[in-house]
């Protein structure tokens, strides 16, 4: 829940409990948990637990109502199991739960048009929330009407294709932010660590989240605007428009030369890059990474051309080591006949490895690419960098990943260069079930310099 929460994901938890005769008394109720209510309620926008069974019905259709409407975040209902078990009469919410969204502010809208046509260096910032919206047809229209790039945040990565002439990936994004008279961010927290993403003076930031929060210190807005940050993507360019195009052109020009900047300062990840490139060439449009917290997805953002919004699953801020596979067994079941690549370190593959035994039971066709250092390999350089080279806790005893798949009766190979790995996953794929590929690694250099 906690990582749903971070990744703007709309989650719906339906959660047991305890009886309900037993609810509050601290007797050691099997499974019981001091204030599991609380702590739902801590981890979702909205929460409530069933009292009766009549009332499920009611409860569920408004869990679905909150979870299509205004922020995408988890929500949770708990049902006792004497209320699961219970036969009633009980009225079915025929309505469909459809989605509301706030309705937009025309003067908002056309403040907001004006500033980006009067704009001489537009730039278009799409975090997370504009990812999240599925709003890439508004966002690649307005960036056409007011020549603007796009610069994508780490989460934002997919809101618009990888490769399309106005996309700018995060490091060549934080450069022309530097540079921009007016920054439209949509759907970002637009951070950079402990403060706001640096901008030219005078720039004028023009903040549109679904999340108030997003507004707080230490942003420095010249205009908040809350609304969907599709709904307002579209009423923005629509107001557009109506009015005369702009005729300068120089947006692919500005994108270029970033991303240009960009890769020029990043020859100390070629390994990084040269294996993420093997992925991307085997990876079909339709495929989706599912990137563990680990040292080649930590690259990825400054690499990886991702096509579409739901190509890229990352945990986001929470950085939830060994969420990885499960979550990516999970994207091949939600996305029949899409390839799904799984990308982990040894360490975090290590937390659901058993999950092997679920691919080959159920037949899911995904990929598990299992980059092995025989460490935690980032908090390993870390602490050598901190601690005059000294490390304690981040080295592994890893098994044969080949032999362990083989035992599960998944099909595994070892791919050794970046050529051996794009051959290896692209016969995954035409193989048609669940794989494993083991990537034998050294030490990578660092990438958060670029990231951070």
């Amino acid at each position: 829940l906690s990582t749903a929460w971070a990744t703007n994901s709309r989650v719906l938890l339906l959660c047991g409990q305890i009886p309900t005769t037993s609810y509050g008394r601290g007797n050691g109720a099997l499974h019981e948990i001091p204030d599991q209510s609380g702590i739902l309620r801590s981890l979702t926008k909205w929460h409530a637990r069933a009292r009766s069974t009549e009332e499920i019905p009611r409860l569920v259709h408004e869990a679905m109502r909150q979870l299509r409407s205004g922020l995408p975040r988890p929500v949770a209902l708990e049902i006792a199991p004497d209320l699961l078990s219970a036969a009633r009469e009980a009225l079915l919410v025929s309505t469909p739960a459809a989605p509301a969204h706030a309705p937009l502010d025309p003067a908002a809208i056309a403040v907001i048009a004006t500033a980006l046509r009067d704009a001489r260096r537009p730039l278009i910032w799409a975090g997370g929330g504009a990812r999240g919206a599925r709003a890439t047809e508004a966002i690649l229209r307005l960036s056409r009407l007011v020549d603007a790039p796009v610069a994508m945040s780490i989460n934002g990565l997919g809101a618009i294709p990888g490769d399309d002439e106005r996309a700018v990936p995060p490091l060549a994004g934080r450069a022309l932010a530097e540079e921009a008279d007016v920054v439209l961010v949509l759907g970002s927290r637009f951070m950079k660590l402990e403060q706001q993403v640096p901008v030219a003076a005078g720039a004028r930031v023009i903040l549109v989240d679904a999340d108030p929060e997003a507004f707080r210190e230490p942003r420095r807005p010249w205009l908040s605007f809350l609304a969907d940050v599709g709904v307002a993507a579209a009423g923005i360019a629509d107001l557009l428009a109506q009015e005369d195009p702009v005729e300068r052109r120089e947006a692919p020009r500005r994108a270029a030369s970033a991303r240009a900047d960009a890769d020029a300062r990043l020859h100390a990840l070629e390994p990084q890059r040269r294996l993420l490139d093997a992925i991307r060439r085997a990876l079909p449009e339709d495929g989706i990474m599912v990137g563990e917290y680990t040292q080649i997805s930590y690259a990825a953002p400054l690499f990886f051309r991702f096509p579409t919004p739901e190509s890229n699953i990352t945990p986001g801020y929470q950085g939830t080591l060994g969420y990885g596979y499960a979550t990516a067994l999970g994207a091949s079941v939600g996305a029949p006949g899409r390839p799904v690549v799984s990308v982990n370190g040894d360490g975090g593959f290590g937390w659901n490895l058993s999950e092997l035994a679920t691919a080959r039971h159920h037949g899911i066709p995904t990929i598990a690419i299992v980059f092995d250092d025989g460490e935690y390999g980032n908090v390993a350089r870390d602490q050598k960098a901190m601690f005059a080279g000294r490390t304690a806790g981040t080295a592994l005893t890893n098994p044969d990943f080949v032999a362990l798949a083989d035992a599960f009766g998944v099909s595994a190979s070892r791919a050794e260069t970046p050529d051996e790995l794009e051959s290896a996953i692209r016969a995954a794929i035409d193989a048609g079930g669940p794989a494993l590929i083991h990537v034998p690694v050294g030490p990578f250099a660092s990438p958060w310099p670029f990231l951070l």
